[in-house]
């Protein structure tokens, strides 16, 4: 049994002492990841749009005398980003404010490319939270598949406009609990 530790411990003693040779620099700067080959592995981007305006999804409810009042509710700052990607995906960043209850934010994007030709980009279901996130303010991104990118790739002007329309549920679903209504049933705001 010494033998057997013996052998494997002098081959480990000798590799540790040995001293460094010309070619472990080389193999050191081949191990470090480079920057400029990283970014041309990154998918081009074959077209983008950012929104200048906010959109306002506002939370209903009621004034003293019965009437509706519309509250603040989920607001999507200025700056909305939506990119696409030569390997047929897109990106849509957002920074958002939220009421204090829970929101199901429904998204459908109408891009128009440089012919005049509009496909449509349904985006998944974005779930805010407050009490799982804890954030009033937050920013929001959601990337997936599209072909859209595909389709607009060689055109000179990618993107001329898009526009954005959606919903927003207010509060939880009604369900039941242990036989007993739940919460209240949501609240619908459409843009």
């Amino acid at each position: 049994m010494t033998s057997f530790t013996l052998q494997i411990a002098v081959p480990l003693l000798l590799w540790l002492a040995a001293p460094p040779s010309s070619n472990s620099t080389e193999a050191a700067q081949t191990e470090v990841p480079d920057v400029a080959a990283a970014d041309d592995m990154r998918p081009r981007e074959v077209g983008s749009y950012q929104f200048e305006t906010a959109a306002h999804f506002p939370l209903r409810g009621f004034g003293l005398g019965g009437d509706w009042v519309d509250h603040e509710g989920l607001v999507i700052f200025e700056g909305m980003e939506l990119r696409f990607t030569a390997d047929a995906r897109y990106q849509v960043r957002m920074r958002v404010s939220n009421p204090d209850v829970p929101v199901l934010l429904r998204l459908q994007l109408v891009v128009v490319d440089g012919r005049g030709d509009s496909h449509v980009l349904n985006l998944e279901p974005i779930q805010i939270d407050p009490l799982r996130d804890g954030y009033r303010v937050r920013e929001v991104a959601q990337s997936g598949p599209s072909s859209i990118g595909l389709k607009i790739e060689n055109l000179v002007a990618p993107v001329r406009e898009v526009h954005r329309s959606g919903t927003a549920r207010f509060g939880y679903r009604s369900t039941l609990v242990n036989g007993w209504p739940g919460p209240v049933a949501p609240h619908r705001s459409r843009m």
